[in-house]
């Protein structure tokens, strides 16, 4: 008897897992009212190609809803959209905003982006004070690309350099965003 208490729970637990993933349409149609996952997701899968024929446009399309509504993925992706001219002109400056919207709320892989286009000195100044920072907290996260980046530009700067975005990062505090 407790054998199969115990199976009929675990099939119950298991369920959720083989639930059906959503369709392009039932996302498409929560995106059209305004879900900020929804509209991210759409935007990934088009972006991707995931489930959709790959289409950089129409991933433009909905990524800035989500945005918008402080999604820190979708701001992520927008700004790569940007800096890579993919559905939309190349705009460094424009890829810097939304990089920095997604940093601040600590996203790792747009505080490494940052940090790179800080260090390149592409839509922004470069500044490798700023770099330093930004590299700095993705890596805290395990983002592995910024720990190269980061040991590569710390041999390019002074120690009083490194002491200031060292104090940078230690004052830093992710933004509470309300959409």
């Amino acid at each position: 008897m407790k054998k199969n208490l115990t199976a009929v729970l675990l099939f119950f637990l298991a369920a959720p897992c083989f639930a059906a993933a959503p369709t392009p349409a039932e996302i498409r149609a929560k995106a059209e009212l305004g879900d900020a996952g929804a509209q991210f997701n759409l935007g990934l899968m088009y972006h991707n190609g995931k489930g959709v024929a790959r289409d950089y446009a129409d991933a433009v399309k909905w990524l800035p809803g989500a945005a918008k509504q402080n999604y820190a993925a979708a701001q992520c992706l927008l700004g790569l959209t940007y800096s890579e001219g993919e559905g939309v002109s190349r705009d460094d400056a424009e890829a810097v905003k939304w990089f920095r919207k997604a940093a601040e709320q600590g996203y790792a892989h747009a505080q490494y982006c940052l940090g790179l286009m800080y260090q390149e000195g592409k839509g922004i100044p470069r500044d490798d004070v700023a770099a330093y920072m930004w590299y700095s907290l993705a890596v805290v996260q395990g983002q592995g690309q910024a720990k190269v980046k980061l040991g590569a530009i710390e041999h390019k700067m002074t120690r009083d350099q490194i002491a200031e975005a060292q104090q940078r990062v230690s004052e830093w505090k992710p933004a509470l965003l309300k959409p």
